[in-house]
């Protein structure tokens, strides 16, 4: 018997897939479901964002999975194609479950939620020829024991110099407006820390020394995270995570922070309006701490990418501007711009549905980048408008100039790699903007 596990890549403005070679950021999905297969099955991985989907490979099985926006339509599209070719097909993962209304008419069988505890049943119900419609988890696993992914199929793969790894899953926090939340229904849950360092152990064996930690908030529970961190020191490797902000302003957990190898946080700031993150659950953010926190952050030599979203009830045009000199002003290395997005299951979705807000329910148009919902204060074109206006501000060469070296600090110029690597990273991200963005919209 053979499996193969695909992910699916996502389309541009014009219908084009996106590719990316070789692949920087990888995801863990594919790889960690290879591993948790019974080993007398075959197992194969495909990613769509550097490769071709082969549908004439001898599969018996075929698991999709995608990161959402558009790549989850192309999952569909996917689905479909080997079904076609009397493929049997099973879709999971967050977009699978949150828009499960397109995704189950397209799979004999999806997966809702965590797939652990019921893999081994939906393998066994497919060799009888008995696969369920649904497969809905009804508990979580405690992600202890938890095999190493098999990062020896995805090396083989056009990948960069970056590894993906996991400690934990879930975010505790309920803001409004977040996928995780809905998914995880705020669970936290932390894998041993012996089980972390041998996952390391195993990459940089292989000869990696940079790793991506996919979880949603690392920082989540600072005990855990000062056990995990004092474990990694001796390891002498270089790390990037997501991360809240409560636990970051806090000098001595820094330092451990820094000493553990961290190079690059990725932090949801969203809004520099305290009463828009008091309105969304968010309140454990607090503005008025933003530009001492990020300041810290850089004397340590530690990259900050952050999220910044706008579509709030409070936002106006003015928040634009706003933004960008604060920002600027603090010298963030790499900004990252959202449309506010009402993803069905969260709270956000709720309230908008209730109030007749939302524009439509083309859930494939549900993404960072296009408004789906009327706002208070701008119609929804001057809400586009002024997004992509903020983002071609950002990247302009100058300002990434200004924002990558005249705010640089001491800490940075002793990571002279990672000071090229987010130059590099910032005219990428430039490219990609341009590339993928929609066309302007009429005001």
């Amino acid at each position: 018997m053979k499996i193969l596990f695909c992910e699916a890549a996502q389309r541009n403005e014009k219908g084009e897939l996106l590719k990316i070679k070789p692949m920087w950021i990888c995801g863990i999905t594919t790889p960690h479901l290879a591993a948790i297969t019974p080993g007398d099955i075959e197992v194969e991985i495909q990613n769509e964002l550097v490769e071709d989907i082969r549908f004439d490979g001898n599969y018996d099985l075929v698991a999709i999975t995608s990161m959402g926006g558009s790549a989850t339509l192309r999952a569909c599209e996917i689905s479909d194609e080997f079904r076609k070719r009397g493929k049997k097909v099973v879709m999971g993962g967050v977009p699978m479950t949150i828009f499960s209304e397109i995704t189950q008419n397209h799979c004999d069988a999806l997966v809702k939620g965590e797939v652990e505890l019921m893999w081994n049943d939906i393998i066994n119900d497919f060799r009888r020829g008995s696969l369920q419609r649904v497969y809905e988890s009804k508990e979580l696993h405690d992600l202890r024991g938890l095999p190493t992914p098999r990062y020896d199929l995805l090396v083989k793969k056009p990948v960069g110099p970056i590894m993906p790894i996991q400690a934990t899953r879930g975010c505790p926090q309920p803001c409004k407006y977040c996928s995780v939340t809905a998914f995880y229904k705020q669970a936290y849950r932390m894998r041993p820390v012996d089980d972390v360092i041998r996952d390391f152990e195993v990459l940089k064996k292989m000869g990696y020394s940079r790793f991506l930690f996919i979880d949603d908030n690392i920082l989540a529970r600072k005990d855990y995270a000062k056990e995990l961190f004092k474990a990694m020191i001796p390891l002498k490797i270089h790390w990037y995570s997501q991360a809240a902000l409560p636990a970051l302003d806090d000098e001595n957990f820094l330092d451990l922070v820094k000493d553990s190898g961290c190079d690059l946080l990725s932090i949801g700031f969203e809004t520099i309006n305290q009463k828009v993150l008091n309105n969304v659950a968010k309140q454990f953010n607090h503005p008025d701490k933003y530009k001492s926190i990020i300041k810290s952050i850089k004397q340590r030599g530690i990259y900050i990418h952050t999220s910044l979203m706008f579509g709030f009830d409070e936002d106006d045009k003015t928040v634009f501007d706003d933004t960008y000199q604060f920002f600027m002003e603090a010298g963030v290395g790499l900004p990252e711009l959202h449309i506010l997005t009402p993803t069905p299951g969260t709270p956000l979705f709720t309230e908008m549905e209730k109030a007749g807000r939302l524009l439509h329910k083309d859930y494939t148009k549900y993404n960072p980048d296009q408004v789906v919902f009327q706002p208070k204060n701008m119609t929804p074109a001057e809400l586009e408008y002024e997004f992509w206006h903020l983002f071609d501000r950002f990247y302009t060469p100058a300002a990434i100039f200004k924002r990558i070296v005249l705010k640089t600090t001491g800490g940075y110029l002793k990571k002279f790699i990672m000071f090229l690597m987010m130059i590099i990273i910032n005219f990428k991200f430039r490219h990609a903007v341009t590339v993928q963005r929609r066309s302007p919209a009429t005001v």
